[in-house]
């Protein structure tokens, strides 16, 4: 693969709605602009335990606890329902 094609490809990975790459950090509008959400969507996120770090009046986010946010709730999803087995 040439070096272009590279870049080309690495440009599109940043600059790509929906792309969140572990090791950036990213602003809370990046952040909503990434996922398409909006600012209560973000709010609940934090609430059920997305971590972020707050500087001042601004929140940022690393790209690997936003991953690790959503496969957690995945794995939530996925999990059977506990049966009671009767004695």
């Amino acid at each position: 693969m040439s070096a272009d094609v590279k870049e080309l490809i690495k440009e599109l990975e940043i600059s790509s709605p929906g792309f969140i790459r572990p090791e950036d950090l990213y602003t809370q509008s990046e952040l909503q602009d990434r996922l398409g959400v909006g600012r209560h969507t973000m709010e609940k996120l934090k609430r059920a335990g997305l971590e972020f770090i707050e500087i001042g009046r601004r929140n940022y986010f690393l790209g690997k606890d936003v991953i690790n946010c959503f496969l957690k709730a995945n794995e939530r999803q996925n999990q059977p329902a506990m049966a009671v087995v009767g004695e």
